[in-house]
């Protein structure tokens, strides 16, 4: 029997990639958008898929379209100066090209005299610093991610003395450990330091540095790996693959004595082989539903053997659902402490990172 050359193999290879891709990443939105009083459009609105590269603003017309979109859930923002923001979160299945129209509000503007101050409100600097090291992250890329716009945020104390922080435009982020630049939405933050507990909704949208050089390019391939590794959504996609041992992981049931203390009793604790200790099937093709009452210990070893990276792990709610590519469809629903809780902005991936190469529109 004659063999096939290499080359045609390879050839073949890359047309199965390209048209696995294809069916994949097949999907798309477009629509229009318009004044909510008026119902006239609005030119230029930024239009993008929150936590990803995925984005385009509307022409003239007040139209847009995001191409090249997987399957599954996503959430869909059209922000512009002067309005409010408007979003909302479509199903896309295989193949499925939708449509929508956003009606965007007009902000109401306060009519009273505004005192221009010279100086900053009194702790301002205090409670950025505490903003900072909770927002973007304790790690090693913390110190090369900035905040270029912080005089934006203001901040409040609660009544608990919480920490509220809140921002009058998008916030500005500066990634040159990563690579990334990474434009804000800031809804709400919460820090309550008496009961240890971060709690923030955001709508990121991320955009790709142009590398000085191929050293440049090179380096921050090997940062991005580097965060993506022992990371919560590696872990997801571990678990959903159930290839927990093959991806350098060791996971233990932790029962908790308190949930709002960090010390936990890992002695003599089982450890968990398989997935389907955590896990079942959804209804769904593809998604699977995360379900565990115990606290999680997850440990992960550095491919490099340099360190082991301990987190702790609660689900916020009874179930979590998983979808096809390892992400939860709930917002934010873990709980975690450790090596984890210490990671901010300084070290976030756009959505689907390593699961395809990222595309924009």
């Amino acid at each position: 029997m004659k063999k096939l050359n290499p080359f045609v193999i390879f050839i073949l290879y890359l047309l199965f990639a390209e048209l696995n891709y294809a069916q994949r990443f097949n999907c798309s939105i477009s629509g229009t958008v318009l004044d909510e009083a008026t119902k006239t459009p609005l030119v230029g609105v930024n239009v993008f898929i929150s936590e990803t590269v995925w984005g385009t603003s509307t022409d003239g017309k007040g139209n847009f379209v995001i191409k090249n979109l997987p399957h599954g859930n996503h959430e869909i923002i059209a922000s512009i100066i002067g309005f409010e923001v408007g979003s909302f979160t479509i199903l896309l299945k295989d193949g499925e090209k939708k449509t929508h129209t956003f009606y965007l509000k007009e902000k109401a503007y306060e009519l009273e005299t505004v005192e221009v101050q010279s100086e900053r409100p009194v702790n301002w600097d205090n409670h950025l610093a505490v903003f900072k090291k909770l927002f973007i992250g304790q790690s090693d890329f913390s110190e090369y991610c900035f905040i270029l716009n912080e005089e934006q945020l203001s901040f409040e104390r609660g009544a608990a003395n919480e920490l509220f922080a809140s921002s009058g435009k998008q916030l500005q982020i500066h990634n040159e450990a990563l690579g990334y630049e990474i434009e804000i939405i800031l809804m709400s933050f919460t820090w309550n330091e008496r009961e240890g507990r971060l709690q923030y909704t955001v709508k990121p949208q991320f955009k790709e540095l142009e590398p000085k050089d191929e050293v440049q390019k090179n380096l921050w391939n090997s940062n991005r790996q580097k965060a993506y590794l022992g990371s919560i959504n590696h872990f997801m996609k571990a678990v959903k693959g159930n290839k927990i041992k093959n991806e350098n992981y060791r996971i233990y049931f932790v029962p908790r004595l308190n949930r709002n203390q960090e010390f936990v009793v890992t002695a003599g604790a089982a450890e968990i082989e398989n997935s389907w200790e955590l896990m079942k099937k959804s209804p769904f093709p593809g998604e699977h539903i995360l379900t565990f009452g115990d606290r999680l210990a997850v440990e992960y070893d550095r491919e490099d053997g340099s360190e082991i990276l301990t987190s702790f792990i609660d689900l916020k709610y009874s179930e979590v659902t998983i979808d096809q590519y390892g992400y939860p469809e709930e917002y934010m629903p873990f709980q975690t402490i450790g090596y984890w809780a210490k990671l901010g902005i300084a070290d976030w991936l756009p959505k689907y990172y390593g699961t395809e190469k990222q595309s924009t529109n």
